[in-house]
């Protein structure tokens, strides 16, 4: 957990455990379910946590109201090996049944799928430290990357900073180009009074370079 003293277990047993990890005591325990708990993530501002589990349910916790699940994502065909977590809205699941997807909580809803083994079980799924890359190992004896960069970009965000910076750019650059007008324009007159007193100037070189 983000406290960095809190740790989650689930297991084959059907149980959720919370754990202690500076002292190993045991502060809670969920009812014992009917389903084996696989994997588990903890999302919503550390408010919920997802626990995937051999029937292909997600189930969903409440922090701190351990005793049953407040909610149930169903829709994984089979058994949801892995969990990672992209924000904290979203998740990557790979499952038994080969498929790497991407899915919201609240509102459950399925979003795309990264990419599959082939029918072959996924037993587990990591993201690269750079969050650009994620590693998908399989019963098909092979660790595939993907690439996953896309899930992490702020490109609405980006997009909109930029068309902020190209309008600023532009006010910018249209109050720059009236300064110049008149700039040119303050010059021209200079010159053209300056064009007058220009005889003289000449005059008075010449004649001290007589002298």
């Amino acid at each position: 957990a983000a406290d960095g003293k809190t740790l989650l277990c689930t297991g084959g047993d059907g149980y959720l455990s919370v754990w202690n990890r500076r002292n190993g005591k045991l502060l809670a325990m969920s009812d014992q379910m009917e389903d084996e708990f696989l994997s588990v993530a903890i999302i919503k501002g550390g408010k919920k946590v997802v626990c995937g589990t051999q029937s292909g349910n997600l189930s969903i916790f409440s922090w701190g109201q351990w005793g049953d699940m407040s909610d149930r994502f169903v829709g994984h065909p089979q058994s949801v090996e892995s969990l990672v977590k992209v924000d904290e809205d979203t998740l990557c699941t790979c499952s038994e049944d080969g498929i790497i997807r991407v899915i919201s909580v609240h509102p459950n809803k399925l979003l795309g799928v990264i990419g599959e083994h082939a029918g072959a079980p996924v037993e587990h799924i990591a993201v690269s430290y750079d969050c650009q890359y994620m590693a998908s190992c399989s019963h098909d004896n092979t660790v595939k990357f993907w690439d996953v960069g896309y899930l992490y970009s702020d490109d609405g965000e980006e997009d909109e900073d930029e068309e902020e910076g190209e309008s600023d750019t532009d006010a910018a650059g249209a109050a720059s180009g009236d300064v110049e007008m008149e700039e040119e324009e303050a010059q021209n007159r200079k010159g053209k009074k300056g064009k007058k007193g220009l005889k003289s100037t000449d005059a008075a070189a010449d004649f001290y370079a007589d002298m």
